[in-house]
């Protein structure tokens, strides 16, 4: 009852397997039936399967607590335990070598939690991505903006973390915009940046039952001398988020066959504008690039997110392949920054590194 939004997902024998409203749930967002006509359904115990499962929930914004058999194969009355908490935010599962084969580049980081704090000089407005174990917030922020910034990518995963202090849970209400999940924290009208931030880790660690260790990285997004981040209005308007019969910015100012990482970095630094140090690193390496047409950068081999790569190894389930490709790719970027032919391009590759996360 206190989390309509979660189903619960439980070990029975080679299955998993909902009773009640869960099953409702499990058979209309997941395409099971139901078993014998009773509120019951399952599926078979495999990582595929339940990974399956579990993304047909978390597109609808619903979670799974799993809970497995820990008993040894084949004996009655197995005991089970929570292994994981599986939400929009967080909707891979990282036990699946327990179930079989499971494959790490399916690999999905999920959409950010938000936390906002209000503030006599604007908002605080911050992200958090647990599979990363970091934070990312900027300071001063409107409300038109934050609305503006809840549309970007896509979507954020529920509830939203608001300090109740400062008369924030009546101005909240009055948003329109404002998602209706929501989760008040009861903290002092005195109460830092940093104490505020902390009381987010650690509500969302205990929403989600993980350990707050390790703790989650902070990552100040440069909010002095930059502009505001636009509006909804003024976002859509310009192209920068979709509407109807007006053409993607984006689109216009990068080529067809841009990444769609490079995308992403555009449409970012469009939404939220980046400080006067990160504008004048990106026009010396513009300026750099187009003096020298030869300087290009080596393509470099794909690795793990860093967010997959977080998220295995703290659960400490990652497979060989995976610190294989890691190792890959810290070779690679090694060797880049000890070619002395790259030597004009990384200052400024360094400080946008460095803005974006938060070195």
């Amino acid at each position: 009852v206190e989390f309509p939004e979660t189903i619960l997902l439980v070990q029975v024998g080679d299955f998993f397997e909902a009773w009640g409203s869960d099953a409702v749930m499990l058979v209309q967002w997941s395409g099971l039936r139901p078993m014998a006509r009773r509120p019951r359904a399952g599926f078979p115990a495999t990582a595929a399967g339940l990974q399956q499962v579990l993304d047909a929930l978390t597109s609808q914004g619903l979670s799974a607590a799993i809970f497995v058999q820990t008993g040894p194969p084949g004996t009655t009355n197995q005991p089970r335990s929570l292994r994981q908490v599986v939400t929009p935010g967080m909707p891979t599962y990282l036990h699946g070598h327990e179930l079989g084969k499971s494959n790490e580049t399916t690999f999905s980081e999920g959409r950010p939690y938000v936390a906002l704090r209000l503030g006599a000089d604007g908002i605080l407005f911050a992200e958090m991505r647990p599979f990363r174990r970091e934070i990312s917030f900027r300071a001063g922020v409107t409300p038109e903006a934050v609305e503006a910034l809840l549309l970007d990518g896509q979507g954020i995963a529920e509830p939203i973390l608001v300090a109740s202090s400062n008369g924030a849970a009546s101005e909240v209400r009055k948003w329109t915009w404002m998602p209706k999940h929501k989760k008040f924290l009861p903290l002092p009208d005195d109460v830092s940046d940093t104490q505020f931030l902390d009381t987010c880790c650690r509500t969302l660690c205990t929403m989600l039952h993980q350990d707050t260790s390790p703790s989650f990285q902070r990552i100040r997004l440069e909010s002095h001398g930059a502009l505001q981040p636009l509006t909804m209005a003024t976002a859509a308007n310009l192209g920068v988020l979709p509407r109807k019969g007006v053409p993607s910015l984006v689109d216009v100012m990068l080529d067809n066959d841009a990444s769609a990482a490079s995308r992403r970095l555009v449409r970012r630094w469009l939404l939220a504008p980046r400080g006067p140090e990160s504008v004048k690193a990106l026009r010396t390496l513009i300026k750099t690039m187009s003096e020298d047409r030869t300087l290009t950068l080596p393509p470099l081999t794909k690795g793990p997110s860093v967010g997959q790569a977080v998220a295995y190894l703290t659960a400490r389930t990652a497979k060989q392949r995976l610190l294989r490709d890691i190792r890959h790719c810290v070779q690679q970027v090694h060797e880049l920054l000890s070619t002395q032919r790259y030597g004009s391009l990384l200052p400024p590759l360094l400080v946008l590194t460095s803005a974006e996360i938060g070195g």
